[in-house]
């Protein structure tokens, strides 16, 4: 059974999701995304190269194993248009990679800038990539090559954890 909390947890930064976990605990966080057609829910397992689907109420659909890819995910995001996974390295080179909802990877960008891996965005009709630069006080947009084009500042007190983007990408939420 899966619980979605909107309000912050107990050392969750804002915006994370408790996710049960195969080992019981919840003590990780995850990000998530939508997909708008049908409004379901994809959430990164934290823990494992992992994404859980459920329906907008809550109903678990499946697990989808994503095939090659270094656990964990640091930011998941969803494309609209071609209706596949995008998820967001952690390691020394992050990158972003392409799954088809099989969990079969399709592309695979580096990143050519320093990022902070806690969450992906992404714009299906501008086919950008929008993630935390190390540092955390900006927002840096990436092209599907992963070539930094453009850094949104959030001011010297601000830090982002979560991100999503493009069209409708606020009302996906409600």
């Amino acid at each position: 059974r899966a619980h979605f909390n909107d309000l912050p947890l107990p050392g969750m930064p804002a915006g994370a999701v408790a996710v049960p976990l195969a080992d019981g605990g919840t003590d990780a966080t995850a990000d998530l995304c939508i997909r708008s057609h049908d409004r379901h829910l994809f959430l990164a397992d934290p823990r494992a190269a992992l994404v859980w689907e459920f329906t907008l109420f809550g109903r678990f659909v499946r697990k989808i194993p994503l095939t090659g890819f270094p656990a964990p995910i640091g930011g998941l995001a969803f494309d609209q248009r071609r209706d596949h996974l995008l998820a967001l390295s952690t390691g020394a080179a992050p990158a972003v990679t392409d799954f088809d909802l099989s969990g079969h990877p399709v592309a695979h960008a580096v990143l050519h800038a320093p990022v902070r891996p806690v969450s992906l965005g992404y714009d299906s009709d501008a086919r950008v990539f929008f993630v935390p630069l190390a540092g955390g006080n900006a927002i840096g947009a990436f092209d599907v090559h992963g070539h930094l084009i453009a850094r949104y500042p959030l001011g010297p007190a601000a830090s982002a954890s979560a991100v999503d983007a493009g069209p409708r990408s606020f009302l996906r939420l409600f």
